[in-house]
């Protein structure tokens, strides 16, 4: 299955950072930690070559030295193994390039007691950058997104559920360009109406909502419904209320409403909102069994993710927070959420807007990433890589982000065939 795709050091090193930061070098070591008076000297590497490189490129090293418990007495720098000048406290090295291949830069801090810190930077240098072009197709299904909210309607989480109920445009703005469809499930794992992976009518009769309605309408309904009146079963289970809602799905008895919700070839996105842990111990209750499930069910190549807003694993505070009953920590729901690359979020946050909204974004751009061959170049100086992406007759598209070695539109493209054109080191 395809599942989807940072410590300070002291503020004044952060703003140092910052103020010498250039479009073909990355900080490198963003959490070392400055030595205690027992420990030696520590080589702080603020600039460092990133990546693959044209032997055109300038590079540059630069680095900060911090002693320990005796001051620093000598700094030694070698570049490909020959020593070169630099100074014991800090220093911009521009080193000389012009040859393709593998490099390396040294650096050993050493001070009055003996003690050393060394660090060794290795890199490649290319001849020349290389056209690079990745095709794609967005069809009807690219643009399709199930999400199902897994609501605990136990007592103690009227409170919750009335937050989520009234943020959820944030949510559903977020969606805007797409086919979707947004359906509703409880924790409960037995009732005959409202367990069991049962899908909650709204006030329609409906079982699902989606883009064709009117959006105003949509959101009111899905209040109403998200707010649930029963007091439900104290026994929390999230992920087997999903996995039940697939199975009934599937086979001869398949439940057509179960059926219409989950489309073949369309993203399937969770939300779970609960102050408790999966409380059954069962294979249906295990987060790797709901990925296995949803694998055999339609294939691998199904995006999946998996969000919460829970009680955090270690957040304390939120954990004895709790006014009725108790809180717990939802760490069965945090490690689904991290094996899916999802959104980990905290019931605790007195407004749920900010989750929703990013939840929603992240849903979006599970259907809105494209992988490339390379961290695209900047070959013209700008600062930007140079990425260019076209439709049939060579529309040339905009929206888009660059992260790494992916592209991300910021709303669906509309159907069609599409080419992206960028530049890769020539290896």
């Amino acid at each position: 299955m395809k599942i989807l795709r940072r410590f300070f050091i002291m503020n004044l090193l952060l703003v140092f950072m910052a103020a010498c930061s250039d479009k073909q070098f990355s900080a490198v070591e963003k959490g070392a930690d400055v030595p205690t008076p027992e420990q030696g000297p520590a080589i702080l590497v603020m600039q460092a070559p990133k990546g693959d490189l044209s032997v055109f490129d300038q590079l540059l090293v630069e680095y900060r030295v911090i002693a320990g418990s005796a001051p620093v007495t000598e700094v030694f720098c070698a570049w490909n193994g020959l020593t070169i000048p630099c100074k014991s406290d800090k220093d911009r090295l521009v080193l000389p390039g012009g040859k393709t291949g593998g490099h390396k830069f040294e650096i050993v801090a050493t001070d009055a007691n003996g003690m050393q810190d060394r660090k060794n930077l290795p890199w490649k240098l290319f001849e020349r950058f290389k056209k690079q072009q990745t095709s794609f197709a967005v069809t009807k299904s690219d643009r399709q997104l199930d999400v199902l909210f897994v609501v605990d309607n136990s007592p103690s989480m009227k409170d919750e559920q009335k937050s989520m109920a009234t943020k959820i445009a944030s949510f559903m703005d977020r969606l805007n360009g797409f086919d979707w469809q947004i359906a509703v499930v409880t924790t409960d794992p037995s009732h005959s109406t409202y367990g069991d992976g049962r899908l909650q009518t709204y006030p329609d009769g409906s079982f699902i909502l989606n883009s064709k309605q009117d959006l105003e309408k949509a959101r009111e309904m899905f209040s109403q419904t998200v707010q649930r009146e029963e007091s439900g079963s104290s026994s929390e289970q999230g992920i087997r209320a999903m996995a039940r809602a697939i199975q009934r799905s599937l086979g001869s008895s398949a439940e057509s409403s179960h059926q219409q919700f989950f489309r073949k070839d369309s993203a399937l996105a969770a939300v779970v909102l609960t102050d408790e842990n999966e409380s059954g111990a069962a294979n249906i209750n295990k987060g790797s069994e709901l990925v296995k499930l949803i694998a055999e069910t339609w294939s691998d190549e199904k995006v999946f993710q998996f969000h919460s807003i829970i009680v955090r694993p270690g957040d304390t505070a939120c954990k004895a927070a709790a006014t009725v009953g108790d809180h717990y920590y939802g760490t069965a729901y945090a490690s689904l959420t991290k094996l899916t690359n999802g959104v980990l979020g905290s019931i605790c946050e007195p407004d749920y807007g900010n989750q929703l909204s990013f939840i929603g974004q992240t849903v979006a751009n599970s259907k809105t990433t494209y992988d490339l061959e390379c961290v695209p170049k900047d070959i013209d100086g700008d600062g930007n890589s140079d990425v260019t992406v076209k439709a049939s007759g060579s529309v040339v598209v905009p929206n888009f982000t660059v992260k790494d070695s992916q592209l991300i539109f910021s709303k669906p493209p509309p159907e069609g065939q599409y080419s992206i054109d960028y530049f890769c080191p020539q290896k």
